[in-house]
């Protein structure tokens, strides 16, 4: 790959990362001029962090480390090796089309006995290399039978008379044939690379674990993060009220008492959309658990099915926040935490994940 391949994947991150944080600072100023609290933001900043930061690094450790292997070959004597008849190494840039197009030089040796030959090709990069990996494979119509080398590394495919194992080392591309796959893997190691399948072996579940760990960080960084965001603190030091006079205070805002003990808000914000707010009083931790729904297939005719709302949602403008906000500081100015639940079917034993 050129310069600026390699670093495509920065660029990208680095792109996302200036854009996000312009949207961060345009929408948390506009919701600081109303009054609004900017949690939301820093959760949605951290969330993306969290997702971006590590493929942003992963992305400039691979532009900034060495090129595999790239030091293992001085030149194609190295390749070659002595049991290459030096009468029998010819130029073969032109015998393979566009394969070796890009090559400043692709030169083929014969091994006199034994009839094996290796194809040494120097690219600009590896990219250039590990491309011709698969135009050659191509260019022979063997792409179809290809698959992982089994021995060293590379890319192993069956011929009439023989085999071959195609391999990009740094800029260098090489090709062997012989009578076997074992026979190329000793050929590897007589010019000094290493397995590639013991460095797959060790990465993969490295990588595997890395991911794994990633991921679980980010779903219990949401499902925190989301309910921390939402929550809204008691306006005041003083010791709460009690339930039944926070209640009341319900009552007074015209929420009804439901069959489970809930109270609810019920509002039409269009003629064909019907909403709905219920609240769980948490009387140990005082603290108010609020779940959104939506009315399923509405009509004034006929029952309502309510289902509850995916997330939180973190502000709210017109009738929504005209119902919703005095319910909200009935709370906080009761000494009770205003506390949006964000996955309503939970199991209780995640609880402490979802608030």
């Amino acid at each position: 790959m050129t310069g600026n391949e390699r670093y495509f994947g920065v660029y990208i991150w680095a792109a996302i990362f200036t854009v996000t944080a312009l949207v961060c600072l345009a929408v948390g100023f506009q919701m600081k001029r109303g009054g609004l609290s900017t949690k939301p933001i820093w959760w949605f900043a951290g969330f993306m962090v969290l997702v971006g930061a590590p493929q942003f690094f992963f992305h400039l450790w691979s532009a900034v480390r060495p090129e595999p292997a790239a030091a293992s070959f001085a030149g194609e004597k190295e390749i070659f090796g002595n049991d290459v008849d030096p009468d029998l190494i010819r130029d073969v840039r032109l015998a393979f089309g566009p394969v070796f197009a890009e090559a400043s030089q692709a030169r083929m040796g014969v091994r006199r006995q034994t009839g094996e030959s290796v194809i040494a090709a120097r690219f600009a990069d590896s990219g250039q290399a590990a491309r011709a990996v698969a135009e050659y494979l191509r260019f022979i119509g063997a792409a179809e039978l290809a698959r992982p080398a089994a021995g060293q590394g590379g890319t192993f495919a069956p011929r009439a008379g023989d085999v071959i194992v195609a391999r990009a080392v740094g800029p260098w591309f090489v090709v062997w044939s012989g009578a076997s796959e074992d026979r190329i893997a000793a050929r590897q190691r007589e010019v000094g690379l290493g397995s590639g399948q013991e460095e797959e072996r060790f990465s993969k579940p490295l990588l595997a674990a890395l991911v794994l760990l990633l991921v679980i960080l980010t779903v219990v960084y949401f499902f925190k993060g989301v309910a921390w965001a939402g929550r809204i603190d008691p306006e005041s030091t003083s010791p709460p009220i009690s339930s039944a006079k926070l209640e009341a205070r319900l009552e007074a805002l015209n929420l009804q008492r439901e069959s489970d003990g809930r109270w609810s808000l019920t509002w039409s914000p269009t003629p064909a959309r019907r909403q709905k707010m219920a609240l769980a009083l948490d009387a140990a931790s005082h603290t108010v658990r609020a779940t959104d729904y939506l009315a399923a297939n509405y009509s004034t005719a006929a029952s309502v099915d309510w289902r509850s709302s995916s997330g939180i949602v973190f502000f709210q403008t017109g009738s929504h926040n005209r119902l919703k906000q005095p319910v909200i500081e009935a709370v906080t100015a009761a000494g009770w935490r205003w506390q949006p639940v964000v996955w309503s079917a939970a199991p209780s034993w995640l609880g402490w994940l979802t608030e």
